[in-house]
């Protein structure tokens, strides 16, 4: 008696693929009965030396999928909160599991929660029973503390592969060691206040310890204030930004006025009235301040109110020329066409190079830290493609969590460099390290088989 496969729509959806995906490569068993190959067995006649039970079908017993469908349903009810297993058993065995107990309870749920654990290896090769290397926990009984073979247990996380080998042994059982001796030695009863919630699933595993939680937790009250004088900083930066991107057309503007013959006054008096932008308020004030105070000392306080260094550095050298015998419209005209070159040479160069500084920054930030951790996330799961490989991530994560502090932050470094941002570089630093390191942790956590 075979389950009809195609019957149920929703199958494929626990391994989140197609059916032909499923089948290319699985352990599908062949037979000339079925309708379809990815059909599979409810119920088949038994061998003379295996159990068997009378059915409609004729004497039999249940396929190893209904076996499993037939028990938790005793114990567990149609419904049940966590199925466990291997990652080898997603498919086909969870699969077929879910389809045929939904459609015999009709129910639109199995279990609420899977979790498929990574596999045990030892010395780098499958523990199998095939392979003869099968230990069990009595075998360490005598040989190493049970606290230690738990902690060796959940070293990594419970979807990666553990290799299990003597030095892993030795390391957890220094490691008890270590907390025994750190809790003799004190004389204060130690606090620690879990946030399991926020963190477990997250930093815990893949060689991502405590130290790297405690790292990780930093880094995001750092951003956190990196933002909180990011914000303003940047809010007065693009002000100055928007009064130097106007300056040169004052510049010209006054020049132009100064040779049709009116007075610097008049001038500046009627470029203000013309332009309704903050340079124009900053322009109307000063003139104000010109009937009283003079040119120089309104210019000076002009500049000031400004903030920018590069209209400051203008303003003096006008009140230089204004104060000496040279020509004051020439002066004008003479910065003006230099700065407007200069200006135009620096948007220009900034306008080609602004999609390339913004690649770096968030390739450092977040492009990087979700290919490396898509990576490991393919290595560490035992298959890439036609291709096996078990490996320990402790070190490896340890190392790429590091890489991602600096990347993050050399990413803002070299964006600010190429685009002259480099004064709030250093409050953007932190909050680009915390993204780098959170999108590492969060692609590592991608299961990919």
């Amino acid at each position: 008696v075979y389950f009809e496969v195609k019957k149920f729509k929703e199958y494929g959806k626990l391994s989140n693929k197609k059916i032909d995906d499923l089948i290319s490569g699985s352990r599908v068993e062949v037979s000339s009965f079925k309708k379809n190959a990815e059909d599979f067995v409810l119920w088949k006649p038994s061998k003379d030396d295996e159990p068997s039970w009378q059915s409609p079908w004729g004497k039999g017993r249940p396929g190893w999928h209904l076996e499993c469908s037939a028990m938790s349903k005793k114990y567990l009810g149609l419904k049940f909160d966590i199925h466990g297993g291997g990652r080898d058993l997603i498919f086909p065995h969870h699969e077929n599991e879910i389809a045929q107990s939904r459609c015999a309870n009709e129910t639109d749920v199995f279990s609420n929660y899977w979790v498929h654990n990574g596999f045990i290896t030892l010395s780098n090769e499958k523990m199998a029973k095939s392979q003869g290397n099968i230990l069990k926990i009595s075998d360490f009984k005598k040989t190493i503390n049970g606290q230690a073979l738990r902690l060796a247990l959940i070293s990594t996380h419970y979807k990666q592969p553990l290799d299990w080998n003597e030095k892993l042994l030795l390391e957890q059982k220094s490691t008890i060691g270590k907390w025994y001796q750190l809790y003799e030695d004190s004389d204060e009863e130690l606090e620690i206040e879990l946030i399991e919630s926020l963190l477990e699933d997250l930093v815990s595993g893949d060689g991502l310890s405590s130290l790297h939680s405690i790292i990780w937790i930093g880094l995001g009250v750092w951003a956190l204030i990196g933002t909180l004088f990011y914000i303003p900083a940047k809010r007065k930066q693009d002000k100055i930004n928007e009064l130097e991107a106007v300056w040169p057309d004052v510049l010209a503007d006054l020049a132009e006025e100064l040779r049709a013959g009116m007075g610097v006054e008049s001038a500046l008096d009627a470029i203000a009235s013309g332009r309704n932008d903050r340079m124009g308020l900053f322009l109307r004030e000063a003139v104000k301040r010109m009937r009283d105070d003079g040119f120089g000392m309104a210019m000076r306080d002009f500049a000031k109110q400004t903030e920018s260094t590069m209209i400051i550095r203008i303003v003096s050298i006008l009140n230089v020329a204004l104060g000496s015998s040279g020509s004051f419209a020439t002066t004008l005209e003479n910065i003006s066409e230099e700065f407007w070159e200069i200006y135009m040479l620096r948007k220009e160069r900034i306008t080609k190079t602004q999609s390339t500084a913004n690649f770096i920054l968030w390739g450092g930030a977040v492009i990087c830290p979700i290919l490396l951790g898509l990576i490991v996330s393919v290595f560490g799961s035992g298959k890439a493609g036609s291709f096996e490989l078990n490996v320990d991530l402790s070190l490896l994560n340890q190392s790429l969590f590091f890489y991602m502090m600096v990347l993050g932050a050399g990413g803002v470094w070299m964006q600010s460099v190429i685009l002259q941002t480099t004064k709030t570089a250093i409050w953007r630093m932190p909050m680009y390290m915390f993204i780098a390191t959170t999108t590492l942790l969060l692609a590592l956590r991608i299961s990919i088989v």
